[in-house]
């Protein structure tokens, strides 16, 4: 079955696509002065959460990246060639991190 055509006009008629000075919201510019002071705050603290994620990060993977050096250093030949793989992948990983940019 096909429907019929939309008329346009009769939507432009329909009062909740009106657009009249009446009921359009103009802010005042201290509305506009507290939204953006809003999304200032906003924004401060989801760079304060990422930093903190990012820190939290960096200790996880030296944590990590010392105990392999401890194990190679230290352990048997079998423990020194997991140990060997997971201290190339952290460095790969980090090298990867800090050349993202320069792509």
């Amino acid at each position: 079955m096909a429907e019929p055509p939309v008329n346009l006009l009769d939507r432009l008629k329909d009062p909740k696509y009106d657009l009249t000075e009446s009921t359009l919201h103009v802010e005042s510019s201290e509305e506009a002065a507290a939204k953006r002071h809003e999304a200032s705050e906003q924004a401060k603290y989801k760079r304060k959460e990422r930093l903190i994620i990012l820190c939290f990060a960096l200790v996880m993977v030296v944590v990590f990246f010392v105990g392999c050096i401890y194990v190679y250093l230290t352990g048997s030949v079998d423990d020194k060639k997991w140990a060997q793989t997971i201290a190339a992948s952290n460095c790969t990983g980090l090298l990867t991190y800090a050349l993202r940019p320069l792509a």
